[in-house]
């Protein structure tokens, strides 16, 4: 996605006027952040489990229906998806009976 808004042009391709960081430092737009970075899935053959993203790590063994009852990875989560969402999860894990 961030490959699309860095070169779709807004404007006169000949004036420079291609690509989100042109907005940005042209104050249109505050930020850009790409919703996600890099793969979900497990690479294949088994790596440990120090060298996963923290994409993968969140998708393996959280985020599938068989974790439910499994302890939340909060400070994961926190530093993937941001504070207010990990708050939330905790909530949510505090408040529902297991």
């Amino acid at each position: 996605l961030y490959e699309i808004l860095a070169r779709t042009p807004y404007g006169c391709v000949k004036k420079g006027e291609v690509g989100i960081d042109r907005l940005i430092s042209e104050q249109v737009f505050a930020a850009a952040y790409p919703l996600h970075e890099g793969d979900f899935k497990l690479p294949n053959p088994p790596v440990a489990p120090q060298s996963l993203s923290l994409r993968q790590i969140l998708y393996a063994y959280w985020s599938k229906w068989s974790c439910w009852k499994r302890y939340q990875p909060l400070d994961h989560i926190r530093e993937y998806f941001g504070e207010k969402i990990a708050l939330y999860f905790a909530w949510i894990g505090n408040c529902t009976p297991v």
